[in-house]
Protein backbone atom coordinates (compact mmCIF):
# COMPACT_ATOMS: atom_id res chain seq x y z
CA UNK A 1 0.00 0.00 0.00
CA UNK A 2 1.29 3.22 -0.68
CA UNK A 3 1.95 5.82 2.39
CA UNK A 4 0.05 9.03 3.04
CA UNK A 5 2.85 10.94 1.65
CA UNK A 6 1.01 12.12 -1.94
CA UNK A 7 -1.80 12.78 0.50
CA UNK A 8 -0.21 14.84 2.60
CA UNK A 9 1.48 16.71 -0.82
CA UNK A 10 -1.67 17.07 -2.38
CA UNK A 11 -3.27 18.31 0.75
CA UNK A 12 -0.52 21.65 1.18
CA UNK A 13 -1.28 22.61 -2.75
CA UNK A 14 -5.34 22.90 -2.23
CA UNK A 15 -3.91 24.84 1.46
CA UNK A 16 -2.64 27.87 -1.14
CA UNK A 17 -5.25 28.28 -3.05
CA UNK A 18 -8.14 30.57 -1.38
CA UNK A 19 -11.73 28.12 -1.61
CA UNK A 20 -13.76 29.37 0.96
CA UNK A 21 -17.31 28.64 0.14
CA UNK A 22 -18.83 30.92 -2.80
CA UNK A 23 -15.25 31.34 -4.02
CA UNK A 24 -14.29 27.97 -5.36
CA UNK A 25 -13.68 28.62 -9.08
CA UNK A 26 -9.72 28.67 -8.35
CA UNK A 27 -9.55 25.09 -6.60
CA UNK A 28 -12.04 24.37 -9.55
CA UNK A 29 -9.33 25.37 -12.03
CA UNK A 30 -6.85 23.51 -10.32
CA UNK A 31 -8.84 20.18 -10.41
CA UNK A 32 -9.57 20.63 -14.23
CA UNK A 33 -5.99 21.42 -14.92
CA UNK A 34 -5.09 18.10 -12.55
CA UNK A 35 -7.10 16.04 -14.76
CA UNK A 36 -6.66 17.45 -18.45
CA UNK A 37 -2.41 17.24 -17.61
CA UNK A 38 -3.23 13.45 -16.60
CA UNK A 39 -5.39 12.72 -19.63
CA UNK A 40 -8.62 11.97 -17.03
CA UNK A 41 -11.90 12.43 -18.51
CA UNK A 42 -14.08 15.50 -16.71
CA UNK A 43 -16.80 17.42 -16.65
CA UNK A 44 -17.85 20.98 -14.83
CA UNK A 45 -21.17 21.98 -14.60
CA UNK A 46 -22.27 25.65 -14.63
CA UNK A 47 -22.20 26.11 -10.61
CA UNK A 48 -18.41 24.80 -10.71
CA UNK A 49 -19.02 20.84 -9.30
CA UNK A 50 -15.93 18.66 -11.13
CA UNK A 51 -16.49 15.05 -11.82
CA UNK A 52 -13.12 13.17 -12.96
CA UNK A 53 -12.95 10.28 -13.92
CA UNK A 54 -10.91 6.86 -13.63
CA UNK A 55 -10.83 3.58 -15.92
CA UNK A 56 -10.07 0.16 -13.49
CA UNK A 57 -6.69 -0.12 -12.76
CA UNK A 58 -7.19 -3.79 -13.75
CA UNK A 59 -7.43 -4.85 -16.92
CA UNK A 60 -10.46 -6.79 -17.84
CA UNK A 61 -12.24 -5.11 -14.00
CA UNK A 62 -16.03 -5.81 -14.30
CA UNK A 63 -16.86 -4.80 -11.20
CA UNK A 64 -19.19 -1.92 -10.81
CA UNK A 65 -17.64 1.69 -10.09
CA UNK A 66 -16.85 3.54 -7.01
CA UNK A 67 -17.82 6.99 -6.21
CA UNK A 68 -15.50 9.21 -4.39
CA UNK A 69 -17.15 12.38 -3.41
CA UNK A 70 -16.10 15.26 -1.05
CA UNK A 71 -16.95 19.00 -1.43
CA UNK A 72 -14.26 22.22 -2.45
CA UNK A 73 -15.48 24.83 -0.22
CA UNK A 74 -13.87 25.68 3.41
CA UNK A 75 -15.37 27.29 6.66
CA UNK A 76 -12.65 30.21 6.35
CA UNK A 77 -12.20 31.78 9.76
CA UNK A 78 -9.32 34.34 11.14
CA UNK A 79 -8.15 35.65 14.15
CA UNK A 80 -7.80 39.47 14.38
CA UNK A 81 -4.07 39.25 14.89
CA UNK A 82 -3.24 36.97 11.83
CA UNK A 83 -0.88 38.21 9.98
CA UNK A 84 -2.09 36.41 6.61
CA UNK A 85 -4.76 37.66 4.33
CA UNK A 86 -7.09 34.68 2.74
CA UNK A 87 -5.55 35.54 -0.22
CA UNK A 88 -2.33 34.56 0.80
CA UNK A 89 -3.91 30.64 1.43
CA UNK A 90 -3.99 28.56 4.62
CA UNK A 91 0.21 28.14 6.55
CA UNK A 92 0.55 25.05 7.74
CA UNK A 93 2.38 23.93 11.31
CA UNK A 94 3.48 20.25 11.94
CA UNK A 95 3.01 19.85 15.07
CA UNK A 96 2.72 16.72 17.70
CA UNK A 97 1.29 14.46 15.28
CA UNK A 98 -0.75 17.28 13.58
CA UNK A 99 -1.68 19.27 11.22
CA UNK A 100 -2.96 22.78 11.93
CA UNK A 101 -3.06 26.19 10.61
CA UNK A 102 -1.24 29.52 11.39
CA UNK A 103 -4.23 31.96 12.85
CA UNK A 104 -6.76 30.61 10.55
CA UNK A 105 -8.88 27.37 10.10
CA UNK A 106 -7.39 24.41 8.44
CA UNK A 107 -9.99 23.64 5.77
CA UNK A 108 -9.21 19.64 6.63
CA UNK A 109 -13.28 19.68 6.16
CA UNK A 110 -12.86 18.96 3.56
CA UNK A 111 -9.42 19.88 1.36
CA UNK A 112 -8.66 16.12 2.74
CA UNK A 113 -11.04 14.58 0.69
CA UNK A 114 -9.45 16.32 -2.07
CA UNK A 115 -6.03 15.08 -1.37
CA UNK A 116 -6.99 11.67 -1.22
CA UNK A 117 -9.20 11.81 -4.28
CA UNK A 118 -6.35 13.35 -6.52
CA UNK A 119 -4.08 10.96 -4.71
CA UNK A 120 -6.07 8.11 -6.05
CA UNK A 121 -6.65 9.68 -9.74
CA UNK A 122 -2.85 10.36 -9.52
CA UNK A 123 -1.62 6.96 -8.53
CA UNK A 124 -0.46 3.91 -10.90
CA UNK A 125 -0.47 1.33 -8.35
CA UNK A 126 -3.47 1.11 -6.53
CA UNK A 127 -5.68 -1.29 -7.53
CA UNK A 128 -9.80 0.08 -8.08
CA UNK A 129 -12.43 -0.49 -10.00
CA UNK A 130 -13.49 2.48 -12.45
CA UNK A 131 -13.71 4.97 -10.08
CA UNK A 132 -15.91 8.74 -10.59
CA UNK A 133 -14.63 11.59 -8.25
CA UNK A 134 -16.80 13.76 -7.27
CA UNK A 135 -15.80 17.22 -5.96
CA UNK A 136 -19.07 19.72 -4.97
CA UNK A 137 -19.00 23.17 -4.25
CA UNK A 138 -20.94 25.22 -1.54
CA UNK A 139 -21.22 22.57 0.86
CA UNK A 140 -20.58 24.28 3.83
CA UNK A 141 -23.48 27.02 3.23
CA UNK A 142 -26.13 24.44 2.83
CA UNK A 143 -25.09 21.45 0.14
CA UNK A 144 -25.89 24.01 -2.85
CA UNK A 145 -23.38 21.57 -5.33
CA UNK A 146 -25.08 18.37 -4.64
CA UNK A 147 -28.61 19.91 -4.36
CA UNK A 148 -28.10 20.53 -8.55
CA UNK A 149 -25.36 17.70 -9.33
CA UNK A 150 -26.39 15.87 -12.19
CA UNK A 151 -25.69 12.51 -11.47
CA UNK A 152 -27.26 10.33 -14.57
CA UNK A 153 -24.16 9.76 -16.00
CA UNK A 154 -22.54 8.51 -12.92
CA UNK A 155 -22.25 4.28 -13.11
CA UNK A 156 -21.23 4.03 -9.42
CA UNK A 157 -23.05 1.44 -7.25
CA UNK A 158 -20.64 2.16 -3.99
CA UNK A 159 -20.04 5.31 -2.90
CA UNK A 160 -17.69 6.44 0.14
CA UNK A 161 -18.13 9.92 1.33
CA UNK A 162 -15.37 11.54 2.81
CA UNK A 163 -16.55 14.73 4.73
CA UNK A 164 -16.54 13.14 9.14
CA UNK A 165 -14.28 13.52 11.55
CA UNK A 166 -13.58 10.09 13.94
CA UNK A 167 -11.13 7.42 12.43
CA UNK A 168 -12.89 4.11 12.93
CA UNK A 169 -16.28 5.64 13.07
CA UNK A 170 -18.90 4.14 10.21
CA UNK A 171 -21.72 6.72 9.36
CA UNK A 172 -24.60 5.20 7.83
CA UNK A 173 -27.12 8.04 7.71
CA UNK A 174 -27.46 12.09 8.83
CA UNK A 175 -29.62 14.46 9.69
CA UNK A 176 -31.33 16.92 7.41
CA UNK A 177 -31.32 20.26 7.92
CA UNK A 178 -32.55 24.02 6.20
CA UNK A 179 -31.42 27.14 6.57
CA UNK A 180 -33.34 30.08 7.69
CA UNK A 181 -33.37 34.31 7.58
CA UNK A 182 -35.01 35.66 11.01
CA UNK A 183 -35.82 39.02 9.36
CA UNK A 184 -37.14 41.93 12.09
CA UNK A 185 -37.76 45.37 11.23
CA UNK A 186 -35.78 48.24 13.09
CA UNK A 187 -37.29 51.92 13.96
CA UNK A 188 -34.67 54.70 14.89
CA UNK A 189 -34.45 58.07 16.71
CA UNK A 190 -31.93 60.13 17.17
CA UNK A 191 -30.82 60.50 20.86
CA UNK A 192 -28.26 63.79 21.37
CA UNK A 193 -25.09 64.01 23.49
CA UNK A 194 -24.96 59.87 24.14
CA UNK A 195 -22.01 58.34 24.80
CA UNK A 196 -21.18 55.71 22.59
CA UNK A 197 -20.15 52.29 24.49
CA UNK A 198 -18.84 49.02 22.38
CA UNK A 199 -19.22 45.62 24.20
CA UNK A 200 -17.69 42.78 22.73
CA UNK A 201 -17.77 39.15 23.44
CA UNK A 202 -15.23 37.21 21.83
CA UNK A 203 -12.90 34.05 22.77
CA UNK A 204 -16.20 31.26 23.03
CA UNK A 205 -15.06 27.86 22.14
CA UNK A 206 -17.70 27.65 19.54
CA UNK A 207 -17.37 24.75 17.17
CA UNK A 208 -19.28 22.95 14.44
CA UNK A 209 -23.01 23.09 15.32
CA UNK A 210 -23.90 19.63 14.10
CA UNK A 211 -20.46 17.85 15.65
CA UNK A 212 -20.84 19.84 18.79
CA UNK A 213 -24.20 21.09 19.14
CA UNK A 214 -24.36 18.73 22.40
CA UNK A 215 -21.61 19.61 24.36
CA UNK A 216 -23.51 22.50 25.75
CA UNK A 217 -21.93 25.67 24.82
CA UNK A 218 -22.64 29.18 24.49
CA UNK A 219 -23.49 30.69 21.67
CA UNK A 220 -22.69 34.52 21.54
CA UNK A 221 -25.17 35.56 20.05
CA UNK A 222 -27.78 34.22 22.28
CA UNK A 223 -25.50 35.28 25.22
CA UNK A 224 -25.69 39.20 23.75
CA UNK A 225 -29.32 39.10 23.47
CA UNK A 226 -29.04 37.85 27.22
CA UNK A 227 -26.36 40.96 28.27
CA UNK A 228 -28.57 43.45 26.44
CA UNK A 229 -31.97 42.52 28.29
CA UNK A 230 -29.75 42.52 31.69
CA UNK A 231 -29.58 46.25 31.39
CA UNK A 232 -33.29 47.02 30.81
CA UNK A 233 -33.49 50.40 29.42
CA UNK A 234 -30.02 51.28 30.77
CA UNK A 235 -28.15 51.41 26.78
CA UNK A 236 -29.92 52.02 23.64
CA UNK A 237 -29.16 50.10 20.79
CA UNK A 238 -27.23 50.94 17.51
CA UNK A 239 -26.37 47.70 16.22
CA UNK A 240 -25.28 44.21 16.65
CA UNK A 241 -22.92 41.88 14.82
CA UNK A 242 -21.95 38.68 14.40
CA UNK A 243 -20.63 37.95 11.31
CA UNK A 244 -19.94 34.03 11.51
CA UNK A 245 -21.40 31.16 9.63
CA UNK A 246 -24.74 29.82 10.37
CA UNK A 247 -23.34 25.79 10.58
CA UNK A 248 -20.47 27.42 13.12
CA UNK A 249 -21.77 27.86 17.14
CA UNK A 250 -21.11 31.76 17.25
CA UNK A 251 -17.87 32.44 19.25
CA UNK A 252 -18.30 36.13 19.02
CA UNK A 253 -20.84 39.25 18.92
CA UNK A 254 -20.31 42.47 18.65
CA UNK A 255 -22.92 45.16 20.08
CA UNK A 256 -22.44 49.20 19.79
CA UNK A 257 -24.43 51.09 22.43
CA UNK A 258 -24.98 54.74 23.97
CA UNK A 259 -25.17 55.63 26.79
CA UNK A 260 -26.13 58.54 29.09
CA UNK A 261 -22.58 59.88 29.69
CA UNK A 262 -23.23 59.92 33.61
CA UNK A 263 -23.65 56.56 33.78
CA UNK A 264 -21.03 55.25 31.41
CA UNK A 265 -18.89 53.51 33.98
CA UNK A 266 -21.20 52.18 35.99
CA UNK A 267 -22.70 50.85 32.88
CA UNK A 268 -19.85 49.43 32.03
CA UNK A 269 -18.79 47.11 35.65
CA UNK A 270 -22.26 46.06 35.32
CA UNK A 271 -22.00 44.71 32.13
CA UNK A 272 -18.85 42.83 33.38
CA UNK A 273 -20.41 41.88 36.65
CA UNK A 274 -23.25 40.00 34.49
CA UNK A 275 -20.41 38.28 32.19
CA UNK A 276 -18.81 36.71 35.43
CA UNK A 277 -22.23 35.39 36.10
CA UNK A 278 -22.42 33.63 33.07
CA UNK A 279 -19.08 32.12 33.41
CA UNK A 280 -20.11 31.05 36.39
CA UNK A 281 -23.09 29.63 34.69
CA UNK A 282 -20.52 27.86 32.04
CA UNK A 283 -17.99 27.10 34.33
CA UNK A 284 -16.06 23.96 33.15
CA UNK A 285 -18.29 24.11 29.82
CA UNK A 286 -16.37 27.49 28.60
CA UNK A 287 -15.14 31.13 28.80
CA UNK A 288 -16.94 34.16 27.82
CA UNK A 289 -14.32 37.36 27.31
CA UNK A 290 -15.63 40.27 27.42
CA UNK A 291 -14.36 43.86 25.83
CA UNK A 292 -16.25 46.86 26.34
CA UNK A 293 -14.66 50.24 25.19
CA UNK A 294 -15.83 53.50 26.06
CA UNK A 295 -16.23 56.43 23.00
CA UNK A 296 -17.03 60.09 22.74
CA UNK A 297 -19.96 62.14 23.38
CA UNK A 298 -22.41 62.64 20.02
CA UNK A 299 -25.52 61.77 18.78
CA UNK A 300 -26.45 58.83 17.31
CA UNK A 301 -29.75 56.70 15.43
CA UNK A 302 -30.40 53.90 17.53
CA UNK A 303 -33.70 51.60 18.19
CA UNK A 304 -36.86 53.35 19.91
CA UNK A 305 -37.66 52.31 22.81
CA UNK A 306 -40.87 50.56 21.40
CA UNK A 307 -38.47 48.72 18.73
CA UNK A 308 -36.21 47.92 21.84
CA UNK A 309 -38.44 46.14 23.60
CA UNK A 310 -40.12 43.98 20.60
CA UNK A 311 -36.73 43.12 18.93
CA UNK A 312 -35.08 42.11 21.81
CA UNK A 313 -37.73 40.64 23.25
CA UNK A 314 -38.38 38.21 19.93
CA UNK A 315 -34.28 37.54 19.76
CA UNK A 316 -34.37 36.42 23.57
CA UNK A 317 -36.90 33.43 22.57
CA UNK A 318 -34.94 32.59 19.55
CA UNK A 319 -34.38 28.37 19.55
CA UNK A 320 -30.74 27.34 20.15
CA UNK A 321 -28.80 24.55 20.63
CA UNK A 322 -30.18 20.66 21.17
CA UNK A 323 -34.11 20.57 20.98
CA UNK A 324 -34.44 16.99 21.54
CA UNK A 325 -32.81 13.42 21.35
CA UNK A 326 -32.93 10.70 19.21
CA UNK A 327 -35.76 7.87 20.72
CA UNK A 328 -33.78 5.59 18.73
CA UNK A 329 -29.92 5.68 18.78
CA UNK A 330 -28.84 6.44 22.47
CA UNK A 331 -26.83 10.07 22.74
CA UNK A 332 -27.58 11.58 18.85
CA UNK A 333 -28.94 14.30 18.82
CA UNK A 334 -32.24 14.13 16.95
CA UNK A 335 -32.83 18.15 16.38
CA UNK A 336 -30.72 21.61 16.80
CA UNK A 337 -30.74 24.91 16.22
CA UNK A 338 -28.29 27.14 15.49
CA UNK A 339 -28.15 30.90 15.27
CA UNK A 340 -24.60 31.82 13.75
CA UNK A 341 -24.90 35.33 11.99
CA UNK A 342 -26.34 38.72 12.97
CA UNK A 343 -26.45 41.57 10.86
CA UNK A 344 -28.15 44.87 11.49
CA UNK A 345 -28.89 47.32 9.07
CA UNK A 346 -30.56 50.92 9.03
CA UNK A 347 -34.29 49.23 9.41
CA UNK A 348 -34.31 45.62 10.05
CA UNK A 349 -31.60 42.85 11.87
CA UNK A 350 -31.44 39.86 10.25
CA UNK A 351 -30.63 36.53 12.10
CA UNK A 352 -29.48 33.24 9.74
CA UNK A 353 -29.74 30.36 11.65
CA UNK A 354 -29.01 26.80 10.46
CA UNK A 355 -31.81 23.86 11.78
CA UNK A 356 -30.70 20.05 11.76
CA UNK A 357 -32.82 16.92 12.43
CA UNK A 358 -33.26 13.68 11.88
CA UNK A 359 -36.84 13.70 11.57
CA UNK A 360 -38.61 16.11 9.19
CA UNK A 361 -41.77 17.10 10.99
CA UNK A 362 -39.03 18.15 14.15
CA UNK A 363 -37.79 20.42 11.41
CA UNK A 364 -40.96 21.77 10.62
CA UNK A 365 -41.73 22.24 14.42
CA UNK A 366 -38.57 24.55 15.08
CA UNK A 367 -39.31 26.86 11.58
CA UNK A 368 -43.13 27.05 13.27
CA UNK A 369 -41.40 28.59 16.88
CA UNK A 370 -39.43 30.88 14.45
CA UNK A 371 -42.28 32.33 12.34
CA UNK A 372 -44.07 33.05 16.01
CA UNK A 373 -41.22 34.87 16.88
CA UNK A 374 -40.77 36.67 13.56
CA UNK A 375 -44.97 37.60 14.06
CA UNK A 376 -44.25 39.28 17.42
CA UNK A 377 -42.35 42.04 15.97
CA UNK A 378 -44.21 42.24 12.69
CA UNK A 379 -41.28 40.36 10.92
CA UNK A 380 -40.57 37.15 8.36
CA UNK A 381 -38.47 34.07 8.52
CA UNK A 382 -37.13 33.16 4.91
CA UNK A 383 -36.56 29.32 4.38
CA UNK A 384 -33.75 27.99 2.14
CA UNK A 385 -31.15 24.95 1.23
CA UNK A 386 -33.88 22.39 2.67
CA UNK A 387 -31.63 19.60 1.90
CA UNK A 388 -32.90 15.56 2.99
CA UNK A 389 -32.04 13.49 5.63
CA UNK A 390 -29.72 10.32 4.94
CA UNK A 391 -31.74 7.47 5.97
CA UNK A 392 -30.33 4.54 6.98
CA UNK A 393 -30.00 1.42 4.87
CA UNK A 394 -30.15 -2.18 7.29
CA UNK A 395 -28.66 -4.12 4.51
CA UNK A 396 -25.01 -2.51 3.27
CA UNK A 397 -21.91 -4.58 1.78
CA UNK A 398 -20.35 -1.43 1.66
CA UNK A 399 -20.53 -0.89 5.19
CA UNK A 400 -19.88 -4.30 6.68
CA UNK A 401 -16.69 -4.78 3.82
CA UNK A 402 -15.33 -1.61 5.24
CA UNK A 403 -15.57 -2.50 9.08
CA UNK A 404 -14.50 -5.80 8.93
CA UNK A 405 -11.58 -4.48 6.84
CA UNK A 406 -10.64 -1.89 9.83
CA UNK A 407 -10.48 -4.99 12.09
CA UNK A 408 -8.59 -7.16 9.72
CA UNK A 409 -5.62 -3.60 9.17
CA UNK A 410 -5.91 -1.90 12.51
CA UNK A 411 -7.06 -4.76 15.51
CA UNK A 412 -9.37 -1.94 16.49
CA UNK A 413 -13.04 -2.43 16.83
CA UNK A 414 -15.15 0.21 14.42
CA UNK A 415 -18.29 1.70 15.11
CA UNK A 416 -21.44 2.32 12.76
CA UNK A 417 -23.38 5.40 13.61
CA UNK A 418 -25.49 8.04 12.41
CA UNK A 419 -24.38 11.79 12.20
CA UNK A 420 -26.32 15.29 13.84
CA UNK A 421 -23.84 17.31 10.78
CA UNK A 422 -25.31 17.46 7.47
CA UNK A 423 -23.16 15.48 4.78
CA UNK A 424 -24.36 15.25 0.59
CA UNK A 425 -25.22 11.71 0.76
CA UNK A 426 -28.76 12.18 1.00
CA UNK A 427 -28.67 13.77 -2.64
CA UNK A 428 -26.96 11.47 -4.27
CA UNK A 429 -28.75 8.37 -2.14
CA UNK A 430 -32.31 9.69 -3.62
CA UNK A 431 -31.23 9.66 -7.15
CA UNK A 432 -28.59 6.55 -7.90
CA UNK A 433 -30.68 3.44 -7.59
CA UNK A 434 -29.49 1.29 -4.78
CA UNK A 435 -26.15 3.03 -4.18
CA UNK A 436 -24.57 1.62 -1.16
CA UNK A 437 -23.08 5.03 1.06
CA UNK A 438 -20.78 5.21 3.74
CA UNK A 439 -19.18 8.15 5.01
CA UNK A 440 -15.74 8.22 6.45
CA UNK A 441 -12.60 10.55 7.39
CA UNK A 442 -9.44 11.12 9.54
CA UNK A 443 -9.65 12.39 13.31
CA UNK A 444 -10.02 16.08 13.16
CA UNK A 445 -10.88 18.46 16.05
CA UNK A 446 -12.15 22.08 16.30
CA UNK A 447 -12.81 22.03 12.76
CA UNK A 448 -14.21 25.35 11.76
CA UNK A 449 -12.05 27.20 14.18
CA UNK A 450 -8.98 28.68 13.96
CA UNK A 451 -8.33 25.46 16.56
CA UNK A 452 -8.81 23.32 13.92
CA UNK A 453 -5.96 19.89 13.12
CA UNK A 454 -6.19 16.73 11.71
CA UNK A 455 -4.00 13.82 13.04
CA UNK A 456 -1.43 12.40 10.93
CA UNK A 457 -1.38 9.06 12.29
CA UNK A 458 -5.01 8.84 11.64
CA UNK A 459 -5.02 10.39 7.82
CA UNK A 460 -2.49 7.48 7.10
CA UNK A 461 -5.22 4.46 8.58
CA UNK A 462 -8.16 5.91 6.60
CA UNK A 463 -5.74 6.09 3.38
CA UNK A 464 -4.98 2.62 4.03
CA UNK A 465 -8.34 1.63 4.57
CA UNK A 466 -9.22 3.40 1.22
CA UNK A 467 -6.78 1.71 -0.84
CA UNK A 468 -7.88 -2.02 0.90
CA UNK A 469 -11.78 -1.16 0.27
CA UNK A 470 -11.29 -0.30 -3.41
CA UNK A 471 -8.85 -3.58 -4.25
CA UNK A 472 -11.46 -5.12 -2.31
CA UNK A 473 -14.06 -3.84 -4.83
CA UNK A 474 -12.71 -4.60 -7.81
CA UNK A 475 -12.47 -8.36 -7.53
Amino acid sequence: MQNAEKVIEFFKEICDIPHASYDEKRIGDYLVDFAEKRGLSYRRDGIGNVLIKKPASIKGCNAPAVIIQGHMDMVYVRESDCPYTYEEGIKLIEEDGFLRADGTSLGADDGIALAYGLALLDSEDIAHPDLEVVFTVQEEVGLYGAEHFDCSDLKGKYLINIDTEQEGVFFTSCAGAVRADLVLPVERVRLENMRRLTVELYGLAGGHSGMEIHLGRPNAIVIMMRLLLSMGGLANICSIECDGKTNAIADHCKALLYVSPEKADNIAARLSKTVAEFNAEFEGVDEIKLRTTLGDVESAMCWTKDCHRSVLGALIMIPNGVIGMSGDIPGLVETSANPGILVSEDNKVTVSFCIRSSVRDKKEFVLDKLESVAAMSMGDLIRFSDYPQWEYRENSMLRDMAMDSYRELFGREPKASAIHAGLECGYFAERITDVDIISIGPDQFDVHTTRERVSLDSLGRVWQLIQKLLELLSR
